[in-house]
């Protein structure tokens, strides 16, 4: 039907052929010098004055719809508000305190020591839980890393072998130490059904952090990760105020405005200047 049709955003355009040997397009009726000189509906075309040019101006002129206001202030509709918003945080989503007990665990960077969240959209199963924490305890992390690309990870040490029964190339993997994990790493990134790549794109990390970065909000807000300075990450001399994330004594002292946990809270019959101070730990 290309032919004697022409389908645009703002109509559909039918014009007959006008030949005789056609076998669809019906014979002409009105004149056929008339039918001639018709010519197909314009699209849009932009003047020179922020206004769109005349009917007659652009009639008779090719025309394409690249100027049509609904396709020109048309948003994608295929791109979910959650990697709109990601930013440039390497995620699919926003992090949050229930995407973190979704995996409930962290990795330690090896240069700061600091841990560092996991996140997925749903809660992973007990084989997935027991496969991460294999593969976690093999890599050396560092801050600003993701786990996408695994070829960006160096190994600290072979893999151990894993009592989850995942394929026959992994079994051998884990019972030879003298591969090299990196060597490794390239040819499950070869292959489509390696179990840690899919489990990485369910499972993910915010690459925004540096060994400088403060230790994440969801770290506390979930609730099932130990206590420990939001500045710095160490455990001891903590000291927690309402409202307010740890800090441990140093860190209480040098930083200005303390972290929130979240909406402020007040305690002591509604006193806003009560806030209850206590020590974690010795």
């Amino acid at each position: 039907m290309e032919h004697c049709c022409r389908k645009r955003l703002y109509f559909f355009e039918i014009k007959k052929c006008g030949s005789s040997e056609c076998d669809i397009c019906r014979p002409i009726r009105s004149d056929i010098n008339v039918f001639k000189e018709l010519k197909g509906l314009p699209d849009p075309i932009p003047g020179p004055d922020d206004h769109y040019i005349s009917f007659l101006e652009a009639y008779e002129k090719e025309t394409t719809e690249e100027y049509c206001p609904s396709l020109r202030n048309r948003k994608p509709r295929n791109k979910s508000k959650d990697v709109e918003k990601k930013g440039g945080n390497g995620m699919d989503f926003s992090p949050t305190a229930q995407y973190g007990k979704n995996v409930r665990t962290i990795v330690k960077c090896v240069e700061c020591n600091k841990p560092r969240v996991l996140y997925a959209r749903h809660k992973i199963s007990e084989e997935e839980f027991r496969l991460l924490q294999s593969f976690l305890e093999s890599i050396e992390y560092t801050c600003g890393v993701t786990f996408k690309g695994l070829s960006e990870l160096s190994s600290s040490k072979s893999r151990k072998e894993s009592d989850i029964d995942v394929n026959d190339d992994d079994e051998k993997e884990n019972n030879n130490g003298d591969i090299d994990v990196n060597e490794d790493s390239e040819k499950e990134n070869n292959n489509g059904d390696d179990p840690i790549a899919e489990l990485f794109k369910i499972v993910q990390i915010n690459k925004k952090h540096t060994c400088t970065s403060a230790i994440e909000k969801p770290y506390f807000v979930a609730g099932i990760f130990p206590q420990i300075c939001n500045i710095c990450g160490i455990s001891e001399d903590l000291i927690q105020v309402e409202n307010e994330l740890p800090y441990c004594k140093e860190c209480h002292v040098s930083a200005g405005e303390k972290r929130k946990i979240g909406k402020r809270k007040y305690f002591d019959g509604g006193n806003k200047n009560s806030r209850k101070k206590r020590k974690i730990g010795n």
